[in-house]
């Protein structure tokens, strides 16, 4: 089968996909609010998809606590060690000043 069509194919699948139940899920999702006081840390793999990548580095620029975990995809951040204690860090700077 052409690539061209495969692909096609596979996209009208996704928005069928995305256009049912999944989709009203993610509408019931809220959106953060960065301009609050509520502590909040964003982690994210170096290996991620572009757009959260881009996002984060958005997000960095403006002093954001963003960490990046070399080497972690989308998919297997929340199973690296190297995650577990970067939110132990966090942790510590938002409730004992760092210590």
């Amino acid at each position: 089968m052409d690539k061209g069509i495969e692909l096609l194919e596979y996209s009208q699948h996704l928005i069928q996909l995305f256009s049912g139940e999944l989709l009203e899920v993610l509408k019931k999702i809220p959106t953060v609010n960065l301009n609050d006081n509520i502590k909040k840390s964003i982690i994210y793999g170096s290996r991620d998809i572009l757009e959260i990548i881009s996002s984060c580095n958005i997000l960095k620029s403006k002093n954001l606590s963003v960490t990046e975990i070399n080497n972690a995809q989308h998919s297997d951040i929340f199973t690296l060690e190297i995650t577990f204690q970067n939110g132990v860090i966090q942790l510590k700077k938002y409730y004992f000043n760092g210590n």
